[in-house]
């Protein structure tokens, strides 16, 4: 394993995240109708969800937009040798408060941060190309980051060869 690797297994599941529609539906805000009609979804450009999907665990601040968040994160624990070891991805999946109760899709319950973590473990979980084996998901703990916000890391076991 070459650090170099972190970024780019976190890139590799953000680019996923990303292109997931219901994903998509799920952070951005809803397409709020112009005055005197709607455009057409076809002619809006796909939104960028910089401000939405990051590469490190993000925090958001008191005067930051209420919205629902993914922060990815990756670490390994304990690296002995030159032997196989175990990478673990975090997956930080949050929502302000007042946004949790706002979201449904039709054969789906719970919150917002219910549904967006069940989404990004319908991805990330089997997923190969990372390391030497698949994301495995190992835990599932209550996030509070921020005042207001609400949500869950999701970890998941990569298994990887030093070398």
């Amino acid at each position: 394993m070459n650090l170099y690797e972190f970024g780019r297994w976190k890139q590799q599941i953000a680019e996923k995240l990303a292109a997931d529609p219901n994903i998509r539906e799920i952070l951005l805000p809803a397409p709020q109708p112009e005055a005197g009609g709607e455009t057409p979804l076809s002619a809006t450009p796909a939104p960028d969800l910089s401000e939405y999907l990051f590469n490190y665990e993000h925090i958001p601040g008191a005067q930051d937009e209420p919205k629902a968040l993914i922060g990815l994160e990756a670490a390994a624990p304990k690296v002995t040798g030159r032997g196989a070891f175990q990478v673990v991805l975090s997956v930080y999946a949050l929502c302000h408060k007042s946004l949790l109760s706002t979201y449904s899709r039709a054969g789906v319950q719970g919150t917002r941060v219910d549904v967006l973590c069940a989404d990004i473990d319908r991805l990330v979980s089997g997923l190969g190309g990372l390391g030497i084996g698949a994301a495995a998901l190992t835990a599932v703990e209550r996030y509070a980051p921020a005042p207001d916000y609400y949500g869950r890391v999701l970890t998941y076991s990569i298994p990887a060869f030093n070398r």
